[in-house]
């Protein structure tokens, strides 16, 4: 049997059917979101970061290329993505977390805790990323006395 016998085969159960029309579903929904960038983001100003930070090059690999083009996916699911991929990977490097990962049910909501926690701290940190590219006038701090702020736009 080969691998498109195996497919179709799949198909022909209506459970298996509807859980792999699902995940191709929010494949593409995925890959769309993916390629809408964020409003005001530079591509020119992203590009000369990415070339200058080999790290985010790898970030970039795991979002499917949504970080480089600083896209609604990057800025919303890949906190919590790499969160996730680093409290996985400090099981591996920390004795203390592997036994709270030991711990069963419990161990496994801690840990999941603390990367919601983690999530929120790289979100936070990539927030400056969005108002070093470019903010919004918005967001632009005005300088200067009182009066000059009144009347600046």
């Amino acid at each position: 049997m080969n691998l498109f016998e195996a497919l179709v085969n799949a198909l022909r159960l209506p459970e298996l059917r509807n859980k792999i029309l699902f995940t191709g579903g929010i494949l593409i929904i995925f890959r769309l979101f993916a390629n809408i960038a964020l409003p005001q983001a530079q591509p020119a100003a992203l590009a000369a970061l990415f070339n200058a930070q080999p790290l985010l090059g790898l970030l970039d690999l795991f979002s499917g290329g949504g970080l480089s083009r600083f896209s609604v996916v990057a800025m919303g699911m890949n906190p919590y993505i790499n969160a996730t991929i680093i409290m996985q990977l400090m099981t591996v490097i920390s004795e203390r977390i592997k036994e709270i990962q030991k711990e069963g049910e419990m161990g496994r909501r801690r840990i999941q805790r603390w990367s919601r926690y983690l999530t929120v701290a790289l979100r936070r940190t990539g927030s400056p990323c969005c108002s070093r590219t470019r903010p919004p006038p918005s967001c632009r701090r005005s300088t200067g006395s009182r009066a000059s702020r009144s009347s600046s736009p």
